[in-house]
């Protein structure tokens, strides 16, 4: 309770604090580490809850909260960067007026040895929960940003990379060192480099969301609010922040042609970004009416399966050397040039 209060340091400034507390109960026969993990998960679990509270991890909850392979995951995840099972996956960016190839999303894989490629939703939330996020997310950083310089130098090519944050990266303390790390280590153009954090984490702390990425756009990288649509954000905290990029989520894509709600819905987050200063993506683009409908309300970019899915760095980088050619009915989607 002590800590709700704002904090004055020395030379004048406030500072608002919060104390999330995990709770976990030793037994006969647990180990040390055991108990640790439970009380990580608890602490996580004071955090979804809206943090700044307590929660005590109980037998019937431990078992509630973890499915089925839970703790093998969570043992395998243990030095998943160390034994190189981290792959990326990159999916095109591209541009609605003239259909270039503007960027690319880096998209997480597992490359576990008895289960083959594992996508995300099979184990970050696993990853969050005990840690592993932090050392799999640097890794991704820096390597996402490696390729896109390569691909600058050997390619002639200025892509916009995109990189999601976690809600555990974009809370813990390293993330601006571990940006400006990856930015120095790898020489790429800050202004390639997009972090994208979901809506709902955005609004999860709006004085921490707003200071952190105030600091990020100081390194010169770009901002994009992600999945934008499914929160509860209130669109005057959204002009609060330093955005660069809105990523519509795809939910408002299905059946937007048919959808006079959902068409008149994109329009507006579309004039809403312009008047903020952003640009719009939209997600999960998978037929050419789509395609359309998106273009006509004034979309900037879009990605999706109509245009391609991820792919790994070689056969992306095979793509941005002859061109990617989307659906028959659509022109050849072009790349776009440095410089």
């Amino acid at each position: 309770k002590a800590l709700r209060d704002p904090i004055t340091l020395s030379a004048g400034h406030e500072v608002l604090a919060t104390m999330s507390i995990g709770v976990a109960l030793s037994e006969h026969g647990k180990s040390r580490d055991d108990v640790l993990r439970d009380a990580d998960v608890a602490m996580y679990r004071v955090k979804e809850r809206g943090r700044g509270g307590h929660f005590a991890l109980t037998d019937a909850e431990r078992s509630g909260a973890r499915p089925e392979g839970w703790l093998e995951l969570c043992t395998a995840l243990h030095n998943i960067t160390e034994r190189g099972e981290v792959d990326i996956h990159y999916q095109p960016l591209v541009s609605l007026d003239d259909q270039r190839i503007v960027g690319a999303e880096a998209l997480v894989r597992w490359n576990h040895p008895d289960h083959g490629i594992l996508l995300p939703s099979q184990f970050i939330k696993v990853a969050e929960e005990n840690g592993a996020i932090l050392p799999i997310g640097r890794m991704v950083l820096e390597r996402a940003c490696r390729q896109a310089k390569s691909w600058h130098d050997e390619l002639g090519l200025s892509l916009q990379i995109g990189v999601n944050l976690s809600a555990r990266q974009f809370q813990q303390a390293g993330l601006v060192d571990d940006v400006a790390q990856a930015l120095h280590d790898t020489a790429i153009d800050p202004t390639q480099l997009c972090l994208e954090i979901t809506e709902g984490l955005a609004m999860d702390d709006v004085d921490l969301t707003t200071s952190i990425l105030t600091t990020l756009h100081a390194l010169g990288v770009r901002v994009a609010i992600d999945d934008f649509g499914t929160g509860h954000s209130s669109l005057g905290y959204l002009a609060r922040f330093p955005i660069d990029v809105v990523k519509i989520d795809q939910s408002f894509v299905r059946d937007i042609d048919r959808d006079p709600v959902k068409s008149a819905i994109v329009s507006a987050v579309v004039a809403l970004s312009g008047a903020i200063g952003s640009t719009t993506v939209v997600e999960g683009v998978e037929t050419q009416a789509q395609f359309e409908e998106l273009k006509s309300l004034g979309c900037d970019s879009a990605q999706g399966y109509y245009f391609a899915r991820p792919a790994s760095a070689a056969a992306f980088g095979k793509m941005l050397g002859t061109g990617l050619h989307a659906p028959p009915d659509l022109s050849v989607v072009h790349t776009v040039r440095a410089g």
